[in-house]
């Protein structure tokens, strides 16, 4: 067989050839890697999937003739950042995944903006290509949005600075959407200057420092708890900035799993959305605020107890619902609940964990720290498929929850009216563990 396509084919064909192969088959093994990171059980299996498609990607890329004299270049990119990666991986926290994941989409967004670069000064004497220019300064420019809102995000949720200037860019009101129109609408114009004469290279660096500015004020204004949805947000940017990577380089493996990761997040930005009853556009432009209710709801009473008087209840209980938030993974507490999940089931009593789509920082997060935690699979239950279960639970433990508990959802009127939340309340023991005994995000009135 391999005689035949050579009698057809130089030898240089033949090994693009099997280059493109390879880069279809690390296609597959990334949309199988998607898949199996659909469900805990098989999130091990995806992740080796994703892997083996990675290195079969890079390997196979050193086979190509372009590269027969850039094997020093190359090493010099690929083992420091292996490296880094690998590094990043071992010494890494728990609760640092969320800024970490944002961290590595800005990198994304960064390699985008410097292939459309690289891009546009390789062809800058070539043949006009209308086409090619705007493949240029469209992937700069969600490349760069991608780099500058993610760097923003990290530093959001690493708590590094920003807070005030991301209270004084939310408190612009109106006026921040208009700023953010004109900054869209002045890149439009540049993009097209650009497209009619493509020597005018001041326009991609105009595009780089318009972008970054867009970027900057369109995560600093969103509040802590839409950031689940922002890192969607930026996961789906990384992968339209890859496509637009695909298309400029005409590699077929970028644009094949960039259109994956684009639209696997977009739709999981689209759910969670969905999930607090908001549309995308409110997620950017708005927070959850404090209302006022047209008639006031009623307080629900609290009494603080003591460990023995929990110790009790917890021994007479058969069901128990435990509820992590936000707040368990702040005070790393996964491993204190790991371990008190794993008391009571050796006691006999049925366990479950209910999870909130949008509960922690970033999509997943909870599952993340309970496995940590060495939490089994079997006990992690989504909100849709347990939240009926609380009316016969004799105790619902909340840790760390703000409005993914709020029965202010289910008031008219409420910021979060129709959100769907955890029915903890129709426990017959609800028990609630906080840093801080405060007010949620939206509810005018304590309910915890």
């Amino acid at each position: 067989m391999v005689v035949i396509f050579t009698e057809l084919m130089d030898e240089d064909t033949l090994v693009r050839r099997l280059v493109e192969a390879c880069y279809m088959i690390a296609s597959v093994l990334f949309i199988f890697s998607l898949s199996g990171l659909k469900k805990p059980e098989s999130s091990r299996q995806g992740v080796f999937y994703g892997v083996c498609g990675m290195t079969l990607a890079i390997v196979s890329t050193f086979f190509l003739r372009e590269f027969h004299s850039e094997y020093v270049r190359m090493f010099v990119a690929t083992i420091p950042g292996a490296i880094i990666g690998i590094t990043l991986a071992v010494i890494i926290d728990m609760l640092q995944v969320p800024q970490m994941v944002a961290s590595l989409h800005s990198f994304v967004g960064l390699a985008a903006t410097f292939v459309g670069f690289s891009n546009y000064f390789l062809h800058i004497n070539s043949e006009p290509s209308v086409l090619r220019d705007i493949e240029t300064f469209v992937g700069v420019y969600i490349g760069i949005i991608t780099f500058a809102g993610s760097v923003i995000a990290a530093m959001k949720l690493a708590e590094i600075g920003g807070g005030d200037f991301g209270e004084f860019v939310f408190k612009m009101g109106p006026f921040r959407h208009v700023v953010n129109g004109t900054l869209f609408g002045l890149t439009l114009i540049a993009g097209i200057i650009f497209c009619i004469d493509d020597t005018w290279a001041m326009g991609l660096y105009i595009n780089v420092v318009l972008g970054i500015i867009l970027g900057c004020l369109m995560v600093f204004a969103v509040g802590g708890a839409d950031m689940p949805v922002i890192i969607s947000m930026l996961n789906s940017l990384s992968g339209w900035a890859t496509v637009a990577s695909g298309f400029l380089l005409n590699n077929n493996v970028l644009i094949v799993t960039g259109s994956v990761v684009g639209s696997s997040g977009a739709i999981l930005s689209y759910i969670m959305c969905t999930s607090m009853n908001r549309s995308f556009l409110q997620v950017l432009l708005t927070r959850f605020t404090a209302v006022t209710l047209a008639v006031a709801p009623p307080t629900v009473a609290t009494n603080e107890v003591n460990s023995q008087q929990v110790y009790e209840i917890l021994k007479q209980a058969k069901d128990i619902i435990i509820v992590p938030g936000y707040g368990m993974a702040a005070g790393k507490g996964q491993k204190q609940v790991g371990q008190l999940a794993k008391l009571l089931r050796k006691q006999g009593k049925k366990v479950r964990f209910c999870l909130h789509p949008v509960a922690g920082r970033m999509p997943g997060h909870m599952n993340i720290l309970l496995s940590e935690a060495k939490v089994p699979i079997n006990m992690m239950f989504e909100l849709s498929n347990i939240n009926k279960d609380f009316e016969n639970a004799d105790v619902a433990f909340v840790v760390g929850c703000n409005d993914t508990v709020n029965p202010a959802a289910y008031e008219e009127g409420s910021a979060i009216f129709g959100m769907a939340v955890c029915d903890v309340w129709k426990a017959k023991h609800v028990f609630v563990m906080k840093r801080k005994s405060c007010l949620l995000y939206t509810s005018p009135s304590p309910r915890d």
